[in-house]
């Protein structure tokens, strides 16, 4: 390979590192200051300045000399800043939300949030949400709270508010940063996403009223057969029996027994069929026996481990807030148990004076919850539940690594 040279005479020449290089126009997107750069960096596709831009027309100006020249540097002065100041500069990226596409952001690993071309320290440890709605700001501030805790990945949609009252959506993504196990806290983007958000709304509204029409024509419908027809078909099984009675053939005697049998069948297969088994569940044992009867069937129908708790749920809740929190329950724990191929699931509805807490976890095959598409109609089901009754939802999911889906409910006294 070296044609008989011996190695020391081989001359490797030295490698050197390049100069820095940066691109002047994201300097200029993310307001960073060039004097900020190491010595001897290179710069490239600065603007050219006004001399370079318009050189040709000044030094035609200067030649036609006196006013003239003067006149024709200053408008093309103007209206250079005018450019500068249209649509071009909407590509910086600035702190406030009112003319922001996108905003990136980090946080150290206190916690503390800084905006692209703040300064560190320049602002308090929850400052990021000053410009939140206010009926935001307690949500937002408890799903980053739990993320920073976790040191784990989250996603929040809030309002911000602007000046003359206009509302915009925001779609709010952290993604934590590690140094080999240390955490070192978060890189994230805040995502102006207002259409969709309109759009979205308007399905949502919708989705509501379908799922409130479908629950008040479930409730009529169970109080009619259960006031109406079962009680009727009750009173003409209880006549047939009188009949029997009576009746000295034996023939007779047989069709009239055939026939109670027959309405007292049908009877329960209608109650079955048309009441809302949630319902029945809630009414008499409230959501926590409930529950747990739930995860126990469910436990012994597929062979799956589930371990249940639960800790001062109130007996009487409100009967909305009691249903789609045990659907919410249902649903999850169903996924839990059916697709993520795990042995054990945990489940825990926990109370406080503000709030009900339910939470499912396992540790089955998990996902990336940040490339699925949460269009399923379980997840879809999910969120529109919890807003039927001013909740919220949060699910954390990894490849490998299992699945967590958490709920909240405001409580409320109900008049």
């Amino acid at each position: 390979m070296c044609a008989g040279e011996s190695p020391a005479s081989i001359k490797t020449p030295t490698q050197r590192t390049g100069q820095p290089t940066y691109d002047a126009r994201e300097l200029r997107r993310w307001k960073i200051d060039e004097r900020r750069l190491p010595q001897a960096s290179v710069v490239l596709f600065r603007e050219p300045a006004i001399w370079q831009r318009y050189q040709h027309p000044i030094t035609f100006g200067a030649l036609l000399g006196g006013i003239p020249a003067i006149v024709l540097f200053v408008g093309l002065i103007r209206r250079h800043r005018a450019q500068s100041r249209g649509p071009a500069a909407k590509d910086v990226l600035t702190p406030g939300p009112a003319d922001a596409t996108v905003r990136v952001w980090t946080a150290g690993a206190d916690g503390q949030r800084v905006e692209a071309g703040h300064a560190p320290g320049a602002a308090s440890h929850d400052s990021w949400t000053a410009v939140v709605h206010l009926d935001d700001v307690e949500r937002c501030r408890e799903i980053y709270r739990r993320a920073h805790e976790r040191r784990e990945p989250f996603q929040m949609e809030y309002r911000v508010r602007e000046a003359g009252g206009v509302e915009r959506w925001i779609l709010d993504t952290g993604l934590p940063r590690f140094s080999g196990k240390d955490f070192d806290g978060y890189v994230g983007s805040a995502v102006d996403i207002t259409r969709l958000e309109h759009a979205r709304a308007e399905l949502s509204n919708l989705s509501r009223h379908l799922m409130q029409a479908q629950e008040r024509e479930r409730a009529a419908l169970a109080k009619t057969l259960h006031e109406d027809v079962c009680q009727r078909m009750v009173a003409l099984t209880l006549r047939l029996h009188s009949l029997r009675g009576a009746a000295h053939d034996g023939d007779v005697q047989a069709v009239v027994a055939d026939i109670s049998r027959n309405l007292a069948t049908l009877v329960g297969e209608i109650a079955a069929a048309v009441s809302d088994p949630d319902h029945q569940r809630l009414e008499p044992l409230g959501l926590a026996t409930a529950a747990r009867r739930f995860c126990k069937d469910l436990s012994a129908r597929y062979d799956v481990a589930i371990q249940f708790q639960d800790e001062d749920v109130p007996r009487y809740l409100p009967s909305d807030i009691a249903l789609a929190l045990f659907r919410v329950l249902r649903e999850a724990t169903v996924n839990a148990v059916v697709h993520s191929a795990a042995r054990e699931v945990w489940v825990s509805v926990r109370g406080t004076a503000a709030e009900i807490h339910l939470q499912i976890v396992d540790r089955g095959v998990g996902f990336d919850a940040h490339r699925a598409v949460p269009s399923g109609v379980g997840l879809v089901a999910i969120r529109e539940w919890l807003k039927l009754v001013n909740g919220d939802s949060v699910i954390v999911s990894r490849p490998h690594e299992g699945t967590r889906v958490e709920a909240w409910v405001p409580l409320r006294v109900d008049a």
